[in-house]
């Protein structure tokens, strides 16, 4: 695929775009919605990788960390901070979260 995916196409909801967009890792958004899309991930998968990226830069910040600082420990404690639901999984949170795909 040729084209960039354009992840704003996969939200409805306006605050929840600009959230995204006013989020520390907007610059990379584009291209993670695309490497996903072009390895053939379905929309509702792509959408949650977008919120669980958004979210784990946030917490990023949070800790004063830098992107290059997103490394097994730390997403490890991240991993560990969010627990997990009463059915035992994990939150939708982490559903998606492929680090490989952000600049190092």
């Amino acid at each position: 695929m040729d084209k960039t995916f354009v992840w704003r196409d996969l939200f409805r909801r306006k605050h929840v775009i600009s959230r995204l967009n006013d989020g520390p890792f907007q610059p990379y958004l584009d291209g993670f919605a695309t490497a996903l899309d072009e390895q053939r991930y379905g929309r509702n998968t792509i959408r949650r990788a977008i919120c669980a990226a958004d979210h784990f830069g946030r917490w990023l910040l949070e800790q004063n960390l830098a992107w290059t600082d997103a490394h097994g420990s730390t997403v490890a404690r991240y991993y560990n901070l969010l627990g997990r639901c009463e059915a035992g999984d994990r939150p939708h949170r982490l559903n998606g979260l492929h680090l490989e795909h952000f600049p190092k």
